[in-house]
């Protein structure tokens, strides 16, 4: 039985077997490109637009084509980061075989 952290659970570990199953670049989209970039592009691009925070922001076309590709690269960035991540603590937890 391998030894687990504080940080990194049984529980944790479990959850990422059932995660890792449904394969990297469905986790990389569903969690980086929409759980994450998205709401940073309603976030980053949307409010200097329609509320004038911080600056405000009278886009032209490609300013929406500029902001989505840039917040989907992020989120893939995100994920694939997170996935990397996740993947190193599981292996590093998986049991040892004889």
């Amino acid at each position: 039985m391998p030894k687990f952290s504080w940080y990194y659970s049984e529980r944790r570990h479990l959850t990422w077997s059932e995660t890792r199953r449904q394969g990297k670049w469905r986790f990389v989209v569903s969690n980086g490109v929409i759980r994450w970039g998205l709401p940073m592009f309603l976030v980053m691009a949307c409010t200097p637009v329609y509320f004038g925070l911080p600056y405000r922001a009278e886009p032209a076309g490609y300013y929406w084509v500029w902001q989505s590709l840039l917040w989907m690269a992020a989120g893939v960035s995100y994920g694939l980061g997170v996935w990397m991540t996740s993947e190193r603590c599981f292996l590093k937890h998986q049991p040892v075989s004889s």
